[in-house]
């Protein structure tokens, strides 16, 4: 009799369990979902990635190529200094940079399919940064089948060059949306957007200076002619020097941290990473400018 009535108790806890709504507190109400993911929420982060990448990831090859030196109370690193370069070296900016090209592709389709043209044109342009990195490292590269999991786990290497060439495109692309992107700027954009707080100048300026960067990169290709950049670019100009955007914070002491604040974990990357942190503190004493960039 007593085995019968465990019996019966387990069966009663098991059909319980099969329950949905016996389950429901296991359910992570912090976790994100498909349907609660959006572009404004996405981009912030996403930027500031790149930001760092692109301030913190090539200490190694501004040594190579001569603008920094290493101190000199410092041993140098050998592995750079004697080229003994394996399939492990740098492994992180491939999928560092892949990981970060996730989150803006996403951006850029969750923008499109909610018809944000400002959202979808600011994704767009943050992924150039991205694709150039990893062109300029690897060459070819998985590009127009990335992210594509729903068809391939395979996806093709595409070929450099024709991965620059489609680069201008979208760049003029996501320019168009940005441009006509009429009354879309709102106080939800302008703090989502932490690189130009919505300016449109400042982002048609960002796609003028990608282009450029595309042309400067391949000057030196044989046969290639800058026009069939520089046509395209429009009459907004470049990025200059010191140049911020109209809307946004004023500026902290160091004129390196932009929009970015003292405060711990939300220092300028570059500053954070080569020069001292939050409290002041030296981080970095390693890398040091040469007389080729000082001068």
């Amino acid at each position: 009799m007593k085995k019968i009535l465990y019996t019966a108790a387990l069966l009663s806890i098991l059909s319980a369990g099969c329950k949905k709504s016996f389950l429901d507190i296991n359910e992570n109400p912090n976790s994100p979902t498909e349907t609660s993911i959006s572009a404004q929420l996405i981009l912030p982060q996403a930027m500031v990635t790149t930001a760092s990448r692109m301030g913190t990831g090539y200490g190694w090859t501004a040594n190579w190529i001569g603008y920094w030196a290493p101190s000199g109370t410092y041993a140098p690193d050998v592995v750079e200094t004697t080229y003994n370069i394996t399939t492990a070296f740098q492994s992180g900016q491939w999928t560092g940079w892949y990981n970060n090209l996730n989150d803006l592709v996403i951006a850029e389709r969750k923008a499109k399919a909610a018809n944000q043209n400002f959202y979808e044109g600011m994704a767009i342009l943050m992924q150039v940064p991205g694709w150039m990195s990893l062109v300029d490292m690897y060459n070819n590269i998985p590009y127009s089948e990335a992210f594509k999991l729903e068809q391939t786990l395979t996806p093709k290497y595409d070929d450099a060059q024709a991965i620059y060439n489609d680069l201008v495109s979208r760049i003029t692309y996501a320019s168009d949306k940005i441009k006509n992107a009429a009354g879309e700027v709102d106080p939800i954009l302008v703090s989502a957007d932490v690189m130009f707080r919505g300016n449109v100048t400042m982002w048609l300026k960002f796609a003028n200076t990608l282009k450029l960067k595309l042309a400067i990169h391949q000057s030196q290709v044989p046969g290639f002619s800058p026009a069939s950049i520089l046509s395209t670019v429009t009459a907004d100009g470049y990025l200059g020097a010191g140049e911020t955007a109209a809307v946004g914070p004023v500026p902290v002491a160091n004129s390196l941290n932009g929009n970015f604040i003292v405060s711990n974990g939300k220092l300028n990357p570059f500053w954070n990473s080569y020069k001292s942190d939050y409290a002041g503190v030296a981080t970095n004493e390693f890398y040091r400018a040469n007389n080729y960039v000082l001068n």
